[in-house]
């Protein structure tokens, strides 16, 4: 009896032992990550609005090895160069490892990135690997691209300035825009005759229209109201306040001045409105120890910076502006967008 008891219990013991080992050989230990290997399909890129659609770049990466089928999550990371990815945009891959993108959504990062537009801007990429939250990522080698992005426009509520000097087409009007959504408009428009009359519509036709309460120079508005009258030629800044029911224009001539400028923050370096393209120019020489903004009329009640220094872009009384290098710049201010007002540095 004690004998079978005795056998029972060291048969149980090597079943519990042969269980044990087959346990161990089942336990799969974790290793750290291999870091992904990332390519990019091009190391140099001008973006084009009128391409947005086109393909514009690829990521690739390999896959990382954890020792075991693991599910691991890829995260793309794109960053300016030399800031060790404190600023970057992330694009989720999932568990995918390559990511195309279109002309628009790259330049849209960059623009996230505030890049200056029409100036190359050097962007790093690396792909960050995860199997869990609980384990720490790896990443992999950093690639660097060299890529010039253009203005990305946004598209404000906006009415239209139909009138004399554009054949009262509605449709084709140019438009001032609301950029606080809250009825106030305004824009800069050019009137090249000697008298101009115009109207807003809040829409490219007739059926909704404002025009002077009264004999066209009131600078109050009503519905269906009297054409609104200019005198002279000019660049005008136009404002329509559809709450108050006001309208006002003012006659604007555009300059740069500042320490990076031939005539200090004391003058003005006048530009050149080019109605071709409805901007206004200039060829200066500028230097990069000093900045520069944009003023009308020779005074400091319209001036203009950068919205966020340096992006491209203005805002009224925005930063100073900083000129990268010494040298001779094409200087170009485009109003022509309302609510989008930009300017351009090009060494020549």
């Amino acid at each position: 009896m004690n004998i079978s008891l005795n056998r029972l219990v060291v048969l149980s013991l090597f079943a519990l032992a042969f269980f044990a080992c087959e346990k161990d050989e089942d336990r799969v230990v974790m290793q750290q990550g291999t870091p992904p290997a990332l390519t990019a399909s091009t190391a140099t890129l001008v973006l084009d609005r009128s391409n947005a659609g086109a393909d514009a770049l690829t990521f690739s990466a390999t896959p990382s090895n954890y020792g075991f089928n693991a599910a691991v999550t890829y995260t793309l990371e794109l960053a300016k160069k030399g800031n060790n990815f404190s600023d970057s945009v992330t694009v989720a891959l999932g568990n995918t490892r390559e990511k195309k993108f279109s002309v628009g959504e790259l330049n849209g990062i960059l623009n996230r990135l505030e890049l200056p537009a029409a100036s190359m801007s050097e962007v790093e990429a690396r792909v960050k690997s995860q199997v869990a939250p609980s384990v720490a990522p790896v990443y992999s080698n950093v690639v660097t691209i060299a890529a010039t992005p253009y203005a990305d426009l946004v598209d404000y509520p906006s009415i239209y300035v139909p009138g004399s000097y554009q054949a009262w087409s509605p449709d084709k009007a140019p438009r001032i825009s609301s950029v606080s959504d809250n009825k106030m408009y305004e824009g800069y428009v050019n009137f090249p005759d000697a008298t101009t009359e115009f109207k807003f519509t809040t829409a490219p036709n007739w059926n909704e229209n404002f025009g002077d309460a009264t004999t066209g120079t009131s600078k109050t508005l009503k519905a269906n109201g009297e054409n609104i009258k200019v005198t002279g030629p000019g660049y005008y800044l136009v404002k329509a306040d559809l709450n108050a029911l006001t309208w006002s224009v003012e006659k604007t001539s555009w300059g740069v001045i500042g320490d990076a400028t031939p005539a200090g923050w004391t003058n003005d370096t006048d530009l050149t409105y080019d109605a071709a393209t409805g901007t206004w120019k200039i060829t200066l020489d500028l230097k990069s120890t000093g900045k520069m903004k944009f003023r009308a009329n020779d005074k400091w009640d319209i001036n203009m910076g950068d919205l966020k220094t340096p992006n491209g872009f203005l805002a009224y009384g925005g930063e100073d502006i900083p000129v990268p290098v010494d040298g001779r710049y094409d200087i170009t201010l485009d109003l022509s967008v309302p609510g989008n007002y930009r300017y351009t540095l090009k060494k020549l």
